[in-house]
Order: structure tokens, then sequence, then C-alpha cells
């Protein structure tokens, strides 16, 4: 199965239909980790807040792009991804997803950053469901309207 890594962002945020995906939090989670997979397929890391001794280094921490609290990104996040608590315990998970779109891991050996990775198979899945409920793929430009008189 060809592996899908972006969608029409803009038909994402309008007809998000899943139970665990409703919430605007959630979706904009949803949207923000898709942005960033978008440019890094294989995992990215961010810090959960602005970290002064780093604050160039690896751009926005997830409060910062989500104007949220601290707690409220470890709750979000929760309802679309599971969180390791150490490289160790990701490495030893059976299922490193457990059923859910993504994972993250933190490694304070590496500059207390948290790496997040996507369940290609499950958002295939996803996909293809919202492929086949909207008909993303057969999408017609629509006719230009003139403005003249």
């Amino acid at each position: 199965m060809k592996q899908i890594t972006e969608l029409k962002t803009v038909r994402i945020a309008f007809d998000l239909n899943l139970t665990d995906l409703i919430a605007s939090d959630v979706s904009l989670f949803f949207i923000s980790l898709e942005a960033a997979f978008k440019k890094h397929p294989n995992g990215f890391a961010r810090h959960c807040e602005p970290r002064k001794d780093q604050e160039k280094l690896y751009g926005l921490s997830w409060t910062e792009t989500l104007d949220l609290s601290r707690y409220a990104v470890k709750k979000t996040f929760l309802k679309i991804g599971v969180h390791h608590k150490s490289r160790q315990k990701y490495e030893q998970a059976p299922d490193k997803f457990q059923g859910k779109y993504y994972c993250s891991v933190y490694d304070a050996s590496d500059h207390h950053r948290t790496f997040y990775y996507r369940n290609h198979d499950l958002f295939n899945e996803l996909t293809q469901q919202w492929l086949e409920k909207f008909e993303l793929a057969e999408i017609k430009p629509s006719k230009e309207v003139s403005l003249t008189k």
C-alpha cells in the first residue's frame, strides 16, 4: 500500500468526523503534528514548553504553537497518541503505538527533548476512509467566476 504523507489541510480541518478527533484542541494538535510530519515523515523532536537555555536551537514549543498550557498539551496528545517516558521503555514496548495515531518518546539524554512518531499504518487507514467518504481523489476545480460586468 502506498504511504500517504499529506492531505488537503482544509478538508481535514472541517471534515473530521471521528469521536477521538472532535475537540478543537485535538484537531489543532492533529493538524500541527501533520504539518511537522510533512517535513519530517520519519519523526521529529519538539519541547513541550520553551527552554531558555536552548531557545533558538529547536524552534517553537507545543505551548507556543498551540497556545495551550503544558497540562493541556499533554492531556490533548494522549487522546490521539501514547507517551513513552524514556527511550528504553519505547524500545522495549511490544506495541509502540497501542492502537493510536502517534507516539511520543521523552529522551532526557538528548537535551530533554520529546520525539514524535506517526503510526503510518493506522494513519493510512484513516486517510483511505477520508478519501472514500469525501471522494477527495476526484475533486475538480470549480468554475472561475467573473466579477466584471
